[in-house]
């Protein structure tokens, strides 16, 4: 039986029971569907660890005077502090409680000898910056920001499809850690960067 078929026949089932015309009963079976269908979890729409270490990660990957990255796997919740040895570190096998979840943390020292420390709450501070904070407080253009704020406003299901680049990562993470933008991102379309030191490079092939 196909499914308007089915559907026809259940129609037809209330009407006899119900006495209600055609028209009615349809409407309270579609009706009841709708009321029936399980709703969306609540935080279903929030933006996921996953989705902020990937955000780390790039700019990371973009970064290469950073050094000493270390990523470690953290518990976040009220239980957070008793999970923990004496070095701050979580066993694998720790058993989290409905509260409490599995997240992440990256450490990393920039040229300086300065530690800094990524984390998913970090990242959604960054973000929340860019994303509220408008020009007359960060500075940034919506040119700087549409890509982000695109993402952002995305249904979750599709946002976490999407891949931010190399240069939204960055002014993210430096709103996260520094709370304003230091770098800029050379992203030419052409792959080659402005160089203020290329006349003491030696040229590629010569010794």
């Amino acid at each position: 039986m196909t499914k308007d078929k089915a559907k026809k026949t259940e129609i037809r089932d209330r009407m006899e029971q119900t006495g209600e015309p055609y028209n009615v009963a349809r409407r309270a079976l579609e009706s009841e569907d709708t009321t029936t269908s399980p709703a969306p979890a609540a935080g279903a729409h929030l933006i996921t660890d996953e989705e902020t270490r990937r955000i780390a990660d790039t700019f990371l990957s973009s970064s290469p005077w950073h050094g000493d990255v270390t990523w470690d796997e953290i518990v976040v919740g009220p239980n957070a502090e008793w999970l923990c040895d004496e070095d701050g570190n979580f066993a694998p096998s720790a058993f989290l409680s409905p509260d409490d979840r599995w997240s992440w943390r990256v450490t990393f020292v920039d040229p300086s000898g300065e530690a800094r420390h990524l984390s998913h709450e970090l990242i959604l501070k960054g973000l929340r910056e860019v994303i509220y904070g408008g020009k007359e407080n960060t500075g940034l253009s919506f040119l700087e920001t549409r890509r982000i704020m695109q993402w952002f406003t995305e249904p979750a299901a599709e946002r976490r499809k999407l891949v931010l680049s190399s240069g939204d990562c960055l002014l993210i993470c430096q709103y996260a850690l520094y709370g304003r933008q230091i770098f800029t991102h050379d992203d030419h379309a052409s792959g080659e960067k402005f160089d203020l030191f290329a006349e003491q490079r030696t040229p590629q092939g010569e010794n």
